[in-house]
């Protein structure tokens, strides 16, 4: 998911069909490794939908003709009935069973938790080094013009820095709203 953010970045920055290709094979790659990767696409097309409408084309283009192709070339499972097996993996995800989950000493068998859950579970699971690489690369870059870059620069900071907190609501959002 992170190759595809910086690659749609890049896209929103100089709209190629090259770039879109590239970003298509990066989704692809993060949805094979974990299908929560899927969650990536929605917080691109929203912030290129707001902030750089011209890259839309090449994003989707490569998340609709690359993904597939790649996603399936990546999970031999799907090389033969491919669309019914496709079918079952998103049946799959859509209904599995529910984990048990301590939370604050109350085990949760039953959804929903509470809509804070996620939120807290991001926060204490992901290594400390890693939010403060995202707090510390995110929150300068806002207003700041990088060193070196041309006046007529197409890469907007903030552009960067909306596309994490997208990728970070798509991502959690689900998860936090009850079922």
């Amino acid at each position: 998911s992170v190759l595809a953010l910086w690659q749609a970045q890049q896209v929103m920055a100089r709209p190629t069909w090259r770039g879109g290709a590239w970003f298509g094979l990066w989704l692809a790659l993060s949805i094979g490794a974990k299908f929560n990767g899927v969650l990536t696409l929605p917080a691109v097309l929203i912030i290129a939908g707001w902030r750089r409408r011209e890259a839309l084309k090449p994003l989707l283009v490569g998340a609709c003709l690359v993904g597939p192709l790649v996603f399936v070339l990546t999970w031999p499972w799907l090389w033969y009935d491919g669309f019914k097996h496709a079918l079952d993996v998103i049946a799959f995800h859509g209904r599995h069973g529910y984990i048990a989950t301590q939370y604050f000493g109350v085990i949760y068998n039953a959804p929903p938790p509470p809509w804070h859950e996620p939120l807290v579970i991001l926060a204490l699971t992901t290594p400390l080094a890693t939010l403060l690489t995202a707090l510390v690369g995110g929150w300068p870059r806002v207003g700041t013009p990088r060193r070196g870059a041309r006046a007529a620069d197409p890469v907007q900071p903030e552009v960067t820095v909306h596309l994490l907190l997208a990728a970070l609501v798509c991502h959690v959002l689900p998860f936090a709203l009850p079922n």
